[in-house]
């Protein structure tokens, strides 16, 4: 196939290459060649077209729903639709109408299926207190050694972050966390650092030890 075709010069301008025009959302008639642009042809609009919810595509006058129509197949008519699939389904390629989903492949045991609003379809995370390691959840657990220098872990977020509602967080700003429970934080890098996600040591080779006050 040819994409681009030779321009003759005339007496005020030189030859030159010039892109094929194409033909998209119309009939191909003829292909471009190196001395000829591609030859197009407007759509025949059928009777039950809607020029307010589909469109002509690619080049043989494909008929195609816009953006938000989805067709019905059973009418053959592009419907307004908003729908949104239910957590754990999603749109699939052989859509027959606006509210028809697909189950999305299983999710492992003990995760979640992602429910906000915004959210992509299929999306999972591990529920609190796991961690996905080689596509499951699995138990969390911090584990370091006693010079505090190598930290082994495998992690969603940060050290000091939290997983919650599908988003890294402060472990001083989450819920399930109480707030007894973590150190002063303007005493990090003083006194004690963050191990494994919310769980944090105090710097042993100071001599400190942790102290709760309830």
């Amino acid at each position: 196939m040819c994409f681009w075709n030779i321009q003759a010069g005339t007496p005020h301008t030189d030859t030159q290459c010039r892109q094929c025009t194409g033909c998209e959302g119309q009939n191909l008639l003829s292909a471009c060649t190196l001395d000829r642009d591609d030859l197009c042809a407007l759509c025949d609009t059928p009777t039950d077209f809607d020029m307010h919810a589909e469109r002509f595509v690619v080049t043989n006058c494909e008929r195609q729903c816009i953006d938000g129509f989805v067709r019905n197949q059973r009418t053959n008519v592009c419907e307004g639709c908003s729908h949104q699939c239910p957590p754990g389904e999603y749109f699939g390629t052989d859509r027959s109408n606006c509210t028809y989903c697909s189950k999305c492949a299983p999710k492992p045991a003990h995760a979640i299926w992602d429910t906000r609003s915004d959210r992509t379809d299929c999306v999972w995370q591990c529920d609190l207190q796991y961690q996905i390691i080689n596509g499951v959840c699995e138990r969390k657990d911090a584990v370091f050694d006693l010079d505090l220098v190598d930290i082994n872990r495998q992690l969603e977020c940060v050290p000091g972050d939290t997983l919650y509602n599908f988003e890294c967080t402060s472990c001083y700003d989450t819920t399930h966390i109480d707030p007894q429970d973590l150190p002063l934080e303007e005493q990090q890098h003083k006194t004690w650092d963050w191990t494994f996600e919310c769980s944090w040591s105090c710097y042993h080779a100071l001599n400190l030890i942790a102290l709760n006050f309830y």
